[in-house]
């Protein structure tokens, strides 16, 4: 193989992009061959639905990998399998990188107000509806009400529709929230459920 040829199946490969599980460059390796003679012996993708499409409860699973090994293009695939197969689950992928400041330690609101605003807007696609739009009355401004009533100081600054950009980006914001629901953690948490599980009932009245 001459140089040329070489450079350009190199600049080809880009490890940081991850592929949709119908990119033709995203090769299926553990769908080759029998079940005898497949590289990793099962099919990943189908092994980690299975575990999520059979229980009767939340399934947790840590998914590791080093940097570029392909975790996200696996986990679109299992998004997918999750999406078409006889579940026909709602699938919501929340990328913590776009969300969350991770070179500083994370706390909970840092993780659930971008977490439920993700699966508030999936639902609202689903519904047919638009969810930029619809966000008028969303949960980052239920959310914001809140804070506001609790913490008048915060009420000041930039208003629901930044707030999960404001928690990512700025540390002073961030801990003044943090500093609001660690005081009143037991109602946070209550009302992320009472949230999530009326956004559960939307998705089931969607199929």
């Amino acid at each position: 193989m001459d140089l040329a040829r070489r450079k350009q199946l190199y600049n080809a490969c880009k490890p940081e992009e991850s592929l949709a599980p119908d990119d033709p460059r995203n090769v299926e390796l553990d769908s080759f061959g029998d079940a005898n003679s497949r590289p990793r012996g099962v099919i990943w993708a189908e092994r980690l639905a299975n575990t999520i499409a059979f229980a009767d409860g939340p399934v947790f699973m840590l998914f590791t990998g080093l940097p570029g090994s392909g975790k996200t293009t696996e986990l679109r695939r299992l998004m997918r399998l999750l999406e078409q197969g006889p579940t026909h689950m709602l699938t919501v992928r929340v990328d913590a990188e776009q969300v969350v400041d991770i070179s500083n330690p994370i706390d909970i609101p840092d993780l659930i107000v971008p977490m439920i605003h993700e699966v508030e807007r999936a639902v609202l696609e689903l519904e047919g509806k638009d969810p930029d739009e619809a966000s008028s009355e969303g949960y980052l401004v239920r959310l914001w009400q809140w804070i506001s009533k609790t913490d008048v100081e915060l009420s000041k600054l930039p208003g629901p529709y930044s707030l999960v950009a404001e928690l990512r980006t700025r540390p002073s914001f961030r801990q003044q929230v943090r500093d609001v629901v660690a005081s009143h953690l037991s109602e946070f948490l209550a009302d992320t459920r009472v949230q999530l599980e009326s956004l559960q009932r939307r998705a089931l009245a969607r199929g």
